[in-house]
């Protein structure tokens, strides 16, 4: 038997699992209406990978792995273990040391209302629980000290605010009344995250909440979740502009202009030794959503991909996925589309009747 190199999960409904190599495609025996992007936990050749899921009324599903101890598929994926918080999510998982963390609360919950779950990964008892006075609607973001979990940012909507919490115990280290709307990215000991009250992009110390720099937009315009390489910050911004701020000193080292674009990627180009700055752009209200690709160091375009086809008003997974020499992203319509990440090169496969609304994630061997 021919052995595999990694797996793509996708969730629409059911999970489902693409053998990277061979395009062969399981998925769970029934749909559990899952909404979260997985999270996979350990190598593919270890006997205790898992992958986690969840659906939007808080239940958790613990997949096991997608192979036997001689490497063969398993189809259908194994039944999950499933435990449940009991409030409604939109999607926020997180792991890291045994611990899955789990954030709740919709658009519609109630200010005040929110909750920050830390889940025995094995069990799913509740080690700690943290009403946050807000909804959680993005993944907690974990910063690391000497490879030990140091601290969990958390932000929240509808009373919005930035908080630090200790993993361990859950208690508050320091909060700000920043509204983080599109996320937060952690990279060392800094927090970066557009500030909706300000709008600026914000960088501030994971240990004290300090406000290290921030940057306006002066068009009054929000940014998007950044991503941070190589001491590089990468955010697109609502007026059609994709900025590169110094991660040290959040000074401006290039900006470039595309309709519309969503949350930014990094795959690295080996052959010519630079990063590719890569996100979904386009004409959404008419269905005309293609993908971009920057030069890391100069924002110089690379490519543009043909139309996905997403059709009117229909989004595409943001963020996208970068590996195995491809970009991914999935369609309301339920299409999980492959594009070669040097030329933009699209194929494309339909998945499911089901929308694909979060991120893939691979997972190697």
């Amino acid at each position: 038997m021919a052995r595999i190199s990694g797996i793509l999960y996708v969730t629409s409904g059911s999970l489902f699992a693409d053998n990277v190599d061979f395009g062969t495609i399981r998925a769970s025996a029934i749909d559990l209406g899952l909404v979260a992007s997985p999270v996979p936990v350990g190598d593919l050749d270890e006997p205790y990978h898992r992958v986690y899921t969840g659906a939007s009324d808080g239940t958790i599903y613990r997949f096991g792995p997608p192979l036997d101890s001689g490497g063969a598929p398993v189809s259908p994926l194994p039944d999950p273990v499933i435990f449940s918080v009991g409030e409604e999510m939109t999607g926020s998982l997180a792991h890291a040391d045994g611990v899955l963390f789990v954030g709740t609360g919709t658009d519609w919950t109630p200010a005040g209302q929110g909750s920050m779950f830390a889940l025995d990964d094995a069990t799913g008892d509740v080690r700690w629980v943290r009403p946050m006075g807000g909804s959680v609607q993005f993944p907690a973001s974990i910063a690391f000290q000497n490879d030990q979990p140091y601290r969990l940012i958390v932000g929240t909507m509808i009373a919005p605010s930035i908080q630090a919490l200790n993993p361990t115990t859950g208690e508050q280290i320091w909060s700000q009344e920043d509204y983080p709307l599109t996320g937060h990215t952690v990279h060392g000991d800094i927090v970066y995250y557009a500030d909706l009250n300000t709008t600026s992009l914000r960088a501030r110390s994971v240990v004290d909440g300090s406000l290290v720099w921030e940057n306006v937009n002066i068009d009054n315009f929000n940014f998007n979740r950044p991503v941070v390489a190589r001491n590089v910050v990468y955010a697109t911004s609502l007026e059609s502009k994709i900025y590169a701020f110094d991660a040290i000193g959040g000074n401006i080292l290039w900006e470039a202009s595309s309709p519309s674009p969503g949350v930014p990627v990094i795959c690295h180009d080996y052959d010519n030794k630079r990063d590719l700055v890569i996100f979904a752009a386009g004409e959404y209200s008419v269905g005309n959503v293609f993908m971009v690709a920057l030069d890391g160091s100069s924002g110089a375009p690379v490519w543009t991909s043909n139309s996905l086809n997403t059709g009117p008003g229909a989004r595409v997974t943001d963020p996208i996925l970068c590996g195995w020499d491809s970009v991914a992203v999935g369609t309301e319509d339920g299409r999980l589309i492959f594009l070669d990440r040097m030329t933009g090169e699209v194929g494309q496969i339909q998945l499911s009747s089901a929308a694909i609304l979060s991120s893939p994630k691979f997972v190697w061997l």
